[in-house]
């Protein structure tokens, strides 16, 4: 009986250990959703909704097994990314889409007018491996320099988060923590022209005068690569959600997103 007890845990072991793969090295493991459950705000109080939706803990969204080929739009807008490269679905911490670094691996979202001259968020969990200069979250343009607007889990090198609209840039106070789950967003108001960047629910830097995105379709929307070209290197870490909204969301919106989804990262 002894050495049948022991064989089971043994056993049981094994298979808890193997839920736990990359980017799941907290204890707090979540199993991925199997239906079109939204977990963040829908329509910001100040007017908008959202464009994109890409949660890969959703088996709507992204396949939950190996390599898929396409990361699907929850936001009814079908704004589908198509996956380039060996980018892999990980079980990790409720889901992630791996990228490992490298020209070849990168998403790139449907053309279309994400930007359209209002307000907009962007919002991501982010899992950075290492710091690479200008690492991108996502870069939307028509080439470097053309109507860009982007996110970066690092300004340059610094390890802070950066965005930067059609020529205006700057950077967040707050430097991440490789091989960590973190929250990342930025607003744009279009009224007061004032941009902030958030990292984990908490306001960490604000710029005004920034400029009115150009209302145009752009046709080069990368997750995890850039549009000035491999100097840029592609991304290397885990995403778990990309959303976009074409409206700004307020501090406890934000807020209210962070803490309705940081379980799934074991926080």
């Amino acid at each position: 009986m002894k050495k049948r007890f022991t064989i089971l845990f043994i056993f049981f072991a094994y298979i808890s250990n193997a839920q736990r793969t990359m980017f799941g090295g907290h204890n707090n493991y979540v199993a991925p959703l199997t239906s079109n459950d939204i977990n963040v705000v829908t329509a910001p109080t100040n007017g908008g909704s959202l464009v994109l939706n890409l949660d890969a803990r959703n088996s709507n969204s992204l396949a939950q097994s190996g390599n898929p080929t396409t990361w699907y739009d929850l936001s009814g807008n079908h704004n589908d990314a198509t996956l380039y490269g060996s980018l892999a679905y990980g079980t990790g911490n409720g889901g992630a889409l791996n990228f490992p670094g490298g020209n070849a691996n990168y998403a790139q979202a449907k053309n279309g007018v994400y930007f359209s001259g209002t307000s907009f968020t962007i919002q991501s969990w982010v899992y950075p491996i290492e710091v690479l200069n200008w690492n991108r979250i996502i870069d939307f343009g028509n080439g470097a320099g053309q109507n860009n607007i982007l996110l970066s889990n690092t300004y340059g090198t610094s390890g802070a988060p950066g965005l930067y609209i059609q020529g205006s840039q700057f950077q967040a106070n707050t430097v991440l923590t490789l091989n960590n789950w973190h929250f990342i967003c930025a607003t744009y108001n279009v009224s007061t022209k004032v941009a902030t960047i958030y990292v984990d629910g908490q306001p960490s830097g604000t710029r005004s005068n920034y400029p009115i995105p150009t209302n145009i379709t752009r046709t080069n929307c990368y997750i995890g690569r850039s549009n000035w070209g491999f100097g840029d290197p592609n991304f290397h870490g885990g995403l778990g959600s990309v959303q976009i909204y074409n409206g700004f969301l307020t501090d406890a919106e934000i807020l209210s997103n962070f803490n309705s989804t940081k379980a799934y990262y074991g926080l």
